[in-house]
């Protein structure tokens, strides 16, 4: 986010019910609600190193990629994060 979004964040928090100011994430809890199994998860994860730059298990990130879309995360995040 931008750097206004980012020191909001820090210091106000998310999900922080005692604080006006705070922000609020509506991201799912993809694998408590069974919206993606474990190897889903450890292939988004890899996907999400890729895109940041961090050594990665290029196989994984690669099918980490298609979940990503799949799973409506590039909605809220882009194609790149």
């Amino acid at each position: 986010g931008t750097m206004e979004d980012i020191l909001l964040t820090i210091t106000h928090g998310i999900r922080n019910t005692t604080d006006p100011d705070a922000r609020y994430s509506e991201m799912p809890k993809f694998g408590v609600d069974g919206l993606l199994d474990a190897t889903q998860i450890d292939q988004v994860v890899e996907h999400v190193l890729a895109i940041s730059g961090q050594e990665n298990d290029a196989t994984l990130a690669a099918a980490g990629a298609t979940v990503w879309t799949d799973a409506g995360s590039s909605g809220c995040h882009m194609d790149d994060g």
